[in-house]
């Protein structure tokens, strides 16, 4: 089976009350997807005050329609601020059971197909 040359970019956001929190957040979430899932490093962008998602949003490289989206997901779940912005890339698509892990304190917002240009 040839490999797929397909990306995935899945992001969670989440109000996290202190720093030394994420790394355990973090853990539950990379565990729950399975690192040998994992195209390439994780992208992090954490705050140590609540900011509005989409200013966490900035630092990735997402188009401007992935970006959009994902604010309007965040809305939706009432989650206009947050402190932690997660996204991570994989050759699949997660499992719907590694999107919600017990204990994770970062609410999925969405999962995209990056464009292979």
């Amino acid at each position: 089976m040839a490999k797929t040359d397909k990306t995935f970019i899945s992001v969670w956001a989440g109000r996290l009350d202190t720093a030394t929190e994420l790394p355990t957040h973090l853990k539950l979430l990379y565990d729950s997807i399975g690192h040998s899932r994992f195209e390439r490093d994780p992208e992090v962008c954490a705050e140590r005050e609540l900011v509005p998602v989409e200013e966490l949003l900035e630092p990735f490289s997402l188009c401007e329609e992935f970006a959009s989206e994902l604010t309007n997901a965040a809305k939706q779940q009432s989650l206009r601020l947050a402190s932690v912005v997660v996204a991570v890339y994989t050759h699949e698509r997660p499992r719907t059971e590694g999107l919600r892990p017990s204990g994770c304190g970062l609410q999925y917002l969405g999962t995209f197909q990056e464009s292979q240009e």
